[in-house]
């Protein structure tokens, strides 16, 4: 068996950052924790917290897939997405949202939805599985926010942990669960945790990533195995180091699960 705390610690010292790296089984893999309980800044990955309160909205009944939110001319975010290039008064519904802010990592879309949803409630959320790091404080590059030191926050062990739900239906127990693990099988951003897998393994995932950060996460399977995986890295100089050692990371990791099914 390959000794994979040695080997991270080796690409994590190529990059010259930091590294967090939590695996969840869920059939024929293997739990496995390095640093995974630092909280971390997240990136888009926190938009695995507001999917999972936007489908606990749907299974309490408190909001429906067609829900209608109208696009507005002003505070349109910067970064990834495609409704900033869009004119105001194009309506969009709740499904709409969560898929853009899912596979299209749409900033403005996951805005929308926090308006909606609320900082505190995702949170509340969070910490009624048990998840004292994950926080929701702000809006996607909300300038105001940062300036009042608020950030948005994930550990990489929680993370891993929430992903394992969606899969298991165990965030509503209820279809909508199915609804969020599809949406996250969409995502267009699959090169992190898959590049170098074979291409018959599933994978539903969200990776994220700003100046000095790049995060991956998600779920991955076979007819043989499954498990959650999350990757944090911080504090490297070549985001295309950082880029290989995610994808290497998710490879030693695939391996091994392999290794113990063989």
């Amino acid at each position: 068996m390959t000794d994979i705390r040695s080997e991270i610690n080796r690409l994590a010292a190529e990059i010259g950052g930091c590294v967090s790296v939590a695996v969840r089984d869920i059939e024929n893999a293997f739990d496995y924790s390095y640093n995974d309980t630092e909280r971390v800044w997240s990136a888009s990955v926190i938009k695995v917290p507001v999917l999972v309160e936007a489908v606990k909205r749907l299974a309490e009944g408190s909001a429906s897939l067609d829900t209608k939110f109208v696009l507005q001319n002003e505070d349109r975010a910067p970064g990834s997405g495609v409704l900033r290039y869009m004119h105001g008064g194009a309506e969009l519904t709740y499904e709409d949202l969560m898929l853009l802010m899912i596979v299209t990592s749409d900033n403005h879309a996951t805005n929308m939805l926090i308006d909606y949803l609320t900082p505190e409630a995702i949170t509340n959320t969070m910490r009624g599985f048990g998840y004292t790091e994950t926080e929701v404080q702000r809006k996607i590059y909300d300038y105001e926010g940062m300036r009042k030191g608020l950030y948005n926050w994930i550990a990489a062990g929680e993370i891993a942990d929430l992903c394992k739900k969606i899969y298991c239906r165990q965030v509503t127990g209820t279809d909508f669960d199915e609804l969020a693990l599809d949406i996250m099988s969409r995502q267009i951003s699959k090169a992190h945790l898959n590049l170098l897998l074979p291409e018959d393994v599933c994978v539903a995932s969200k990776p994220g990533g700003i100046e000095g950060i790049l995060h991956d996460s998600g779920i991955l399977w076979t007819d043989d195995f499954s498990y959650s995986i999350c990757i944090t890295t911080s504090g490297w100089q070549s985001r295309s180091d950082a880029f290989m050692a995610v994808a290497k990371i998710s490879k030693l990791i695939y391996d091994e699960v392999v290794c113990g099914c063989g």
